[in-house]
């Protein structure tokens, strides 16, 4: 702490760099002998600049190399889970909802999903009360967002909207980063996630490189979830087709026959 009364009577500042570039300064000042440095202590104070400038750097990929490996896991952990059995489309939500939150920190996440023209879904996670008026708004927005993607137009009355996890009270903040990417299988648009924050400029390259990543496998997922139950349909119906036919050939009572 440098009182006011007190001033710098000699002082050196050294450039942090790595590669030829500057990553900070190191400066060190006498205030009370009032003696000058010497080359001596300049050619000292470079040596410590140049190894500070090298572990500072050092430390910074250490740091990114553990949040990318962090990263990698959970995303390897999801797309182990999202790769079994889904039988129900909110599953595929909540994993990558609850995936989205850990790796990122997000304030609000929603998945928009088309199923048919009377039958889509609007889930949202969030730890904060929503007013209706901020839903409705972001409700609109993934819309039109929706159907310039898509060409697909999505009447407000046909969507389901289904929070969870309202909890804390929002104080009247407001989302000042918004983000919003397709779920896209074979060309085609059917849903939109989104997620939001209240951060100003939230979302940088990694987290887009992340989102887009799990994005993906969600939407695979999804397709997988409607496959599945089609499959599970036309398993069923084959089966009573065979059930009928069977119960059908083992009579040959006209009246049974055609009351069966």
């Amino acid at each position: 702490e440098i009182r006011e009364e007190e001033k710098i009577k000699s002082a050196m500042c050294i450039p942090l760099s790595v590669r030829d570039k500057v990553i900070g300064v190191i400066s060190v000042n006498r205030l009370i002998k009032p003696l000058d440095y010497t080359t001596e202590d300049l050619g000292l104070l470079s040596l410590f600049a140049s190894q500070a400038a090298s572990a500072l750097a050092n430390a910074e990929l250490y740091s990114k190399a553990e949040s990318r490996i962090r990263e990698l896991t959970k995303i390897n952990e999801i797309t182990q889970s999202l790769n079994s059995i889904i039988t129900e489309e909110e599953e595929v939500f909540n994993l990558i909802t609850d995936a989205l939150n850990e790796i990122i920190n997000i304030d609000f996440c929603s998945i928009l999903l088309h199923k048919s023209e009377d039958n889509n879904w609007l889930w949202i996670k969030t730890p904060y009360k929503i007013p209706e008026k901020m839903i409705i708004e972001i409700r609109d927005k993934l819309l039109n967002i929706f159907t310039d993607l898509s060409d697909i137009s999505i009447s407000p009355e046909h969507l389901s909207i289904d929070i969870k996890d309202k909890s804390g009270a929002l104080k009247g903040r407001d989302f000042k980063s918004f983000l919003a990417l397709p779920l896209v299988v074979h060309g085609n648009v059917f849903g939109l996630v989104n997620i939001s924050n209240f951060a100003e400029k939230a979302f940088n390259q990694d987290s887009l490189r992340v989102i887009s990543t799990l994005v993906n496998t969600a939407a695979i997922s999804f397709q997988n979830v409607k496959l599945y139950r089609g499959m599970r349909q036309k398993v069923s119906e084959l089966s009573t087709l065979f059930e009928v036919g069977k119960t059908i050939s083992s009579t040959l009572d006209l009246e049974k026959v055609l009351t069966l």
